[in-house]
C-alpha cells in the first residue's frame, strides 16, 4: 500500500483546523482518504497533499463515505477534486505514470 500524507482543513478560516490523514487511493481527478472521521458527504474540503517534495492545495468534495473496516480500502471518503492546479493535475497523472510503470500500485 502506498500511501501519502494530507492535511484537511484550512488553519486560516476563523476557527479552521487542520487534522492529517493518509491517502491510500490517488487519480488526477480524485483521491481515497483512510479516516476514521470522514467528513459529511458533499461536503467541500480544503486539501494539502504531501508528494514527494511537491506540497499540492486542491479543494475536492466528498463523494461517498465508507465505514467498512474489513474491505481493502478500509474506512473513509472518497472525493473529487473541484479545484486542482492544471501543474499538480500533470504532476500527479505523471507520477502515477512513473510508478505503475515501476510495478508499484497506488
Amino acid at each position: 500500500e502506498t500511501a501519502f500524507k494530507v492535511e484537511i482543513g484550512d488553519k486560516k478560516a476563523p476557527g479552521g483546523s487542520v487534522r492529517q490523514e493518509s491517502v491510500i487511493e490517488l487519480s488526477d481527478g480524485g483521491l481515497y482518504i483512510k479516516t476514521l472521521t470522514p467528513d459529511p458527504m458533499k461536503a467541500v474540503v480544503p486539501l494539502t497533499l504531501f508528494i514527494e517534495d511537491r506540497l499540492i492545495q486542491a479543494t475536492a468534495i466528498v463523494l461517498y463515505v465508507s465505514k467498512n473496516t474489513g474491505g481493502q480500502q478500509g474506512p473513509g471518503m472518497g472525493l473529487k477534486f473541484i479545484t486542482l492546479d492544471e501543474k499538480d493535475r500533470t504532476f500527479i497523472r505523471d507520477y502515477i505514470k512513473k510508478h505503475i510503470s515501476q510495478g508499484l500500485s497506488l
